[in-house]
């Protein structure tokens, strides 16, 4: 099984292609309070135009801040943090089968929902995570209405 890490490394390397390194990717930084750093460029990317926000306080010692946003993935956390922001990455982005599908796809999927919470379709949809759940393949998101948890299930076919 692949680490982290490595999943980040083969990432970085399979958007290498003699120009995008150059103005892109991925920063590690300590932070002076204390804490740290991780700014990946998303430009050119299959995650670019991505939003995603998660954001945990559990005083001075116990906080993390991520944000994807204007092409740019940025994650601060406490010094006992790195590990978490670069799984987040991971898990979020680099695994998540939603950001393998066509961007035509991907935004109807996004804009096609239904919100209980709110009780209306076509609200929107941030932070989609696409899943298989006993023969289903659904993805979930945040309403960009209400933020509520949002779920969808993924047909074959787009009924309108």
């Amino acid at each position: 099984m692949k680490s982290t890490i490595d999943k980040i490394q083969n990432w970085y390397l399979n958007h290498c292609n003699l120009d995008w390194e150059h103005q892109n990717g991925i920063k590690i930084d300590t932070l002076d309070n204390p804490g740290w750093s991780v700014l990946v460029n998303l430009i050119d990317t299959e995650f670019e135009n991505t939003k995603f926000i998660l954001e945990i306080e559990n005083g001075d010692s116990d906080w993390i801040k991520i944000k994807a946003n204007d092409n740019l993935f940025m994650g601060v956390g406490d010094p006992s943090k790195l590990s978490t922001i670069l799984e987040i990455f991971t898990l979020e982005f680099i695994e998540n089968k939603f950001y393998q599908r066509e961007e035509e796809e991907k935004e109807w999927m996004l804009q096609n929902t239904w919100c209980n919470q709110c009780n209306k379709a076509d609200l929107g949809m941030s932070n989609p995570k696409e899943y298989s759940e006993k023969h289903k393949v659904l993805i979930s998101g945040k309403c960009l209405k209400c933020g509520n948890e949002i779920i969808s299930k993924v047909t074959n076919e787009r009924t309108k």
